[in-house]
């Protein structure tokens, strides 16, 4: 990030940027209709399936940013080994309808969010739940993922 770009970020927002890494317990994720708080949260991941923006050069050799329209996704939420809470996802799974699913930080004044608003629970491959014992694994394909950086607020 530039010197110029880093003052703009920081005359806009009236303070200093801050570069800490979030707060897991600042961190709210809700699923289901209606949204249900999840309890016992330990991580959420989220990514593309394909890239969100590609050069495709030209003969100028300045080349051109082309976006892609396909918006699927992978979101990942880890929860604390039989919690209340993932019993709630394994029951709205049965239903089989496709449900909402948001994550936002509070540091962030809601600029930093996850979003899908019709998510399928998939089958997490054995080798990923090894990988965190105690944690309770659960794993959502989406056709339109929403993914946002944001950017946190000071005190």
């Amino acid at each position: 990030m530039s010197n110029a770009l880093i003052r703009a970020v920081q005359d806009s927002l009236g303070g200093a940027v801050d570069y800490l890494p979030y707060n897991i317990n600042d961190t709210i994720v809700t699923y289901g209709t209606p949204p249900i708080p999840l309890k016992g949260l330990e991580y959420v991941m989220a990514t593309h399936n394909n890239a969100q923006v590609r050069l495709i050069m030209s003969l100028t050799a300045k080349g051109v940013f082309v976006g892609n329209l396909n918006g699927a996704g992978i979101i990942e939420v880890g929860l604390m080994a039989d919690c209340a809470s993932a019993g709630a996802i394994q029951a709205y799974s049965f239903t089989g309808v496709p449900m909402p699913i948001f994550s936002t930080d509070a540091k962030t004044g809601g600029t930093s969010l996850v979003a899908a608003a019709e998510c399928r629970l998939i089958k997490t491959p054995p080798w990923r739940r090894a990988l965190a014992p105690g944690i309770t694994i659960f794993t959502f394909s989406t056709p339109r993922l929403i993914i946002n950086h944001g950017v946190r607020q000071t005190e």
